[in-house]
């Protein structure tokens, strides 16, 4: 009985351990279909629009944070030129992938920690207020 057991435990281990493995696999390419169905949209609404060049999609439009996180923040255009410089290698030599480093910089570590310290500062800014 304990032998079976052992043996049971083992294989549930191994099952377990590949199968993340597997499933970690499958989640990034799953990322990168979710990535893929931007870029798509993107296009074709680009491909469709008669008035592109008045097309003011930015932020800076709406949002109501300070602009000092976008307008004067050196940390925050030093992680965009980062990620603009960053090599991609498409399988076709002949396409840039150029709003792919964008998408990345999206679900990047770099920018959830720029976030994160912008979301400390505001709180930070709420109770000073507060008081």
């Amino acid at each position: 009985m304990k032998k079976n057991v052992l043996i049971l435990f083992i294989l549930l281990s191994c099952y377990t351990i590949f199968g993340q493995k597997n499933s970690s696999a499958i989640e990034k390419e799953l990322e990168k279909l979710k990535k893929q169905a931007v870029c798509d949209c993107i296009e074709e609404l680009y491909q469709n629009c008669d008035d592109i060049d008045n097309d003011g999609s930015t932020y800076t439009q709406i949002i109501n944070l300070k602009g000092v996180y976008i307008i004067n923040d050196k940390n925050y255009w030093a992680m965009i030129k980062k990620w603009q410089n960053k090599k991609y290698k498409s399988h076709d030599p002949n396409n840039s992938l150029i709003l792919m480093k964008c998408l990345d910089l999206y679900t990047s570590t770099e920018l959830n920690i720029y976030i994160d310290s912008v979301r400390q500062n505001e709180l930070r800014l709420l109770k000073i207020k507060k008081k």
